[in-house]
């Protein structure tokens, strides 16, 4: 009478197998703390020196401060009307708007809501909401001083190219040039 073992080889090999699938995955994953999450400086980020200036202001809300919901004015202070001002950003090969936005409010722990549809759409930073200055409020942004005809995703970034980020209480007060 043969001698039965538990295992046969097809089971030996179904195991390594699976043992090799978790290995790959987990050694490719990238967990990080929190801390090593938000550390990553934005000026770090590449070696050849090509960067652009960011700035995130809200100076509108302080002319339209009556205007403001009542729970936005509980929640968050808007003293000198500015996030960023006249921050230096690394810019990576193929940055667009949005990708200099997020990684540097990620460096400084600045929360940025957005829309993840065909097109990025900026909701809100660091509190500051669409609509939190009436229906016509939201967040609007200029390259060089112009606003572009694009959503912040789809457009391309250049060396020394400025961004601003505004946010506006009237969308129809506010033209294609920043003032």
């Amino acid at each position: 009478m043969k001698n039965k073992s538990r295992f046969n080889i097809k089971d030996i090999a179904a195991c390594i197998v699976i043992v090799c699938a978790v290995l790959t995955v987990f050694l490719n994953l990238n967990i990080q703390s929190t801390e090593e999450f938000y550390s990553t400086h934005p000026t770090e980020i590449i070696p050849d020196g090509k960067s652009v200036t960011l700035t995130i202001e809200c100076t509108d809300i302080i002319k339209h401060k009556n205007d403001l919901a009542e729970k936005f004015l509980e929640n968050y202070s808007v003293d000198n009307g500015y996030i960023v001002k006249s921050e230096t950003v690394a810019l990576c090969k193929n940055d667009s708007v949005f990708d200099v936005l997020i990684r540097y409010c990620k460096s400084k722990k600045i929360i940025v809501n957005y829309s993840d549809n065909i097109e990025k759409y900026i909701k809100g930073i660091n509190g500051i909401s669409e609509f939190s200055c009436g229906p016509a409020s939201g967040w609007k942004y200029y390259v060089n001083n112009t606003a572009p005809e694009k959503s912040c995703d789809k457009y391309a970034l250049s060396d020394g190219d400025n961004v601003i980020f505004t946010f506006v209480c009237d969308y129809n007060e506010w033209s294609d040039y920043y003032e």
